[in-house]
């Protein structure tokens, strides 16, 4: 065979008089992606071919996850050696910079006629938050003009609502989440709520006392979360309480000026609160851009998995980050791959919310899936359910009618009472310090999307699910 390709391509490289001769040349891409025996054996096969005149390999790779210390981690002095020779030269394409990156976005907006509607602080938002990665940016434009052309929620509002609300959801999904979730009592209005913090925390960082003017904004904006009101003196120790009550990431999200641009241009466009509006109403966006798929790695058992926020996206860490799912083909619809197994089935689940219509798609697709629900509307009816049976896993709110903290004090009596020790999850879509706190200390979990609900629901059920951090 070896003999049959080199005269095949000898003939083929040779011209009628020898001169000048031609190279076949064989491409390789993303070897890196390749298991490790894969990787060998694609080597061992092309170091058969190497002296055939007139043809040529090139292997695009992560070389790193080559190298002894990288997927092949394992790798005997000898078959080390093995693999450099294989290698007779290398180039590392150079990584983007800012101008060449911005230049390539300025391109593909172009491309697709939205150039006008991404200013600079969008055109870096897309850039860093992209990892500079020029597929994932074509992937994002595309998806900006297909959300716009197809789907008719967009219909009556000019382009950029949809190019900035995207790059909410693509970018900052926790606080997407809270934007466009569904009200309820403490829900409020999160962009307001944030904008408003803005001027608080500069008001109480000055080391002025606050003028009498916005002192009263400032105090109304403390009672609204439960804390006692200014006197006159900028506090920065009110500051840190009030922050331990806003949502983990405002703190990070309130220096971060491309976020800050995006909300402030999202607000000025035209009917920005009938938009808001239709936003919290369940309107369906796509799913957000997904990373790149990684080199390979052998299949994680179900106990190490990462869990929520773990991994990092878009090439930045982020307390309001992606949290990564389960299944890349069942992230789209946010449904944990595992759902479906057998390992739900008779598993008893308690969901205690004063809002249950909220929780209705997880209820059902739980319950498809095997489980029993039980659900509660108030402590007292779970109370009663939990005097008749105890559940494999309780789920509960933390809001409930007046009380903002009613979930975290019911679970407290039952802890105490005795009344159940068993798992405990908190569903939130607004997570605070001071939330993720006391659930921590309630030995509980705290989640704040269905896809974590669904993954944290399902270690419980093997009873693999780790110590709440």
């Amino acid at each position: 065979m070896r003999q049959a390709i080199g005269e095949l391509v000898q003939e083929w490289s040779e011209t009628a008089d020898f001169r000048p001769r031609r190279l076949l040349v064989v491409f390789i891409d993303d070897l890196d992606r390749c298991s490790d025996e894969n990787v060998l054996a694609v080597c061992e096969a092309v170091k058969v071919y190497l002296d055939v005149p007139g043809l040529a390999f090139v292997i695009g790779c992560d070389r790193s996850a080559l190298a002894p210390n990288g997927l092949l981690r394992d790798l005997s002095p000898a078959a080390s050696a093995f693999m450099e020779k294989i290698f007779q030269t290398s180039y590392r394409i150079p990584v983007a910079d800012q101008q060449g990156v911005r230049e390539y976005i300025d391109r593909c907006a172009r491309a697709v006629g939205i150039d006008q509607l991404l200013d600079e602080r969008l055109t870096t938002l897309l850039a860093e938050r992209s990892a500079r990665n020029p597929r994932r940016i074509k992937r994002l434009v595309n998806g900006f003009v297909l959300e716009a052309t197809l789907n008719p929620m967009w219909e009556g509002f000019p382009p950029e609502a949809v190019v900035r609300t995207l790059l909410l959801q693509y970018f900052y999904p926790d606080f997407y989440r809270m934007m466009a979730g569904v009200p309820g009592p403490g829900a409020g209005d999160v962009i307001a709520e944030f904008r408003t913090y803005q001027q608080v925390r500069w008001l109480l960082r000055s080391p002025e006392p606050i003028p009498e003017a916005e002192l009263a904004r400032v105090n109304r904006f403390l009672l609204e979360h439960d804390l006692p009101e200014q006197t006159g003196a900028a506090g920065a120790e009110t500051l840190g309480r009030l922050e331990r009550q806003l949502p983990s990431g405002f703190p990070e999200m309130v220096t971060d000026q491309e976020f800050t641009s995006l909300i402030d241009g999202l607000v000025a466009l035209p009917r920005s609160e009938e938009l808001l509006r239709r936003l919290r109403e369940g309107v369906e966006l796509p799913a957000p851009v997904q990373p790149e798929p990684a080199p390979y790695l052998p299949s994680l058992s179900y106990g190490t998995t990462p869990a929520y926020g773990a991994a990092p996206q878009y090439g930045t860490a982020s307390p309001y980050g992606v949290a990564p799912s389960y299944g890349a083909a069942q992230a789209a619809r946010g449904v944990d791959a595992r759902v479906d197994d057998a390992v739900l089935r008779g598993v008893r689940l308690l969901w205690v919310d004063d809002h249950p219509r909220n929780n209705e798609k997880l209820v059902n697709t739980f319950r498809a899936a095997g489980a029993v629900v039980r659900i509660a509307e108030d402590s007292q009816a779970a109370d009663a359910a939990l005097a008749v049976e105890s559940p494999t896993v309780l789920l509960s709110d933390i809001a409930r009618g007046a009380n903002r903290r009613e979930g975290l004090e019911h679970i407290g009596r039952l802890r105490s009472e005795g009344r159940y020790t068993g798992p405990v999850i908190f569903y939130a879509g607004r997570v605070t310090p001071e939330r993720a706190a006391l659930a921590r200390e309630l030995g509980a979990h705290l989640a704040r999307g269905g896809a974590e609900v669904e993954r944290l629901v399902l270690r419980a059920a093997e009873g693999e699910l780790p110590p709440p951090v």
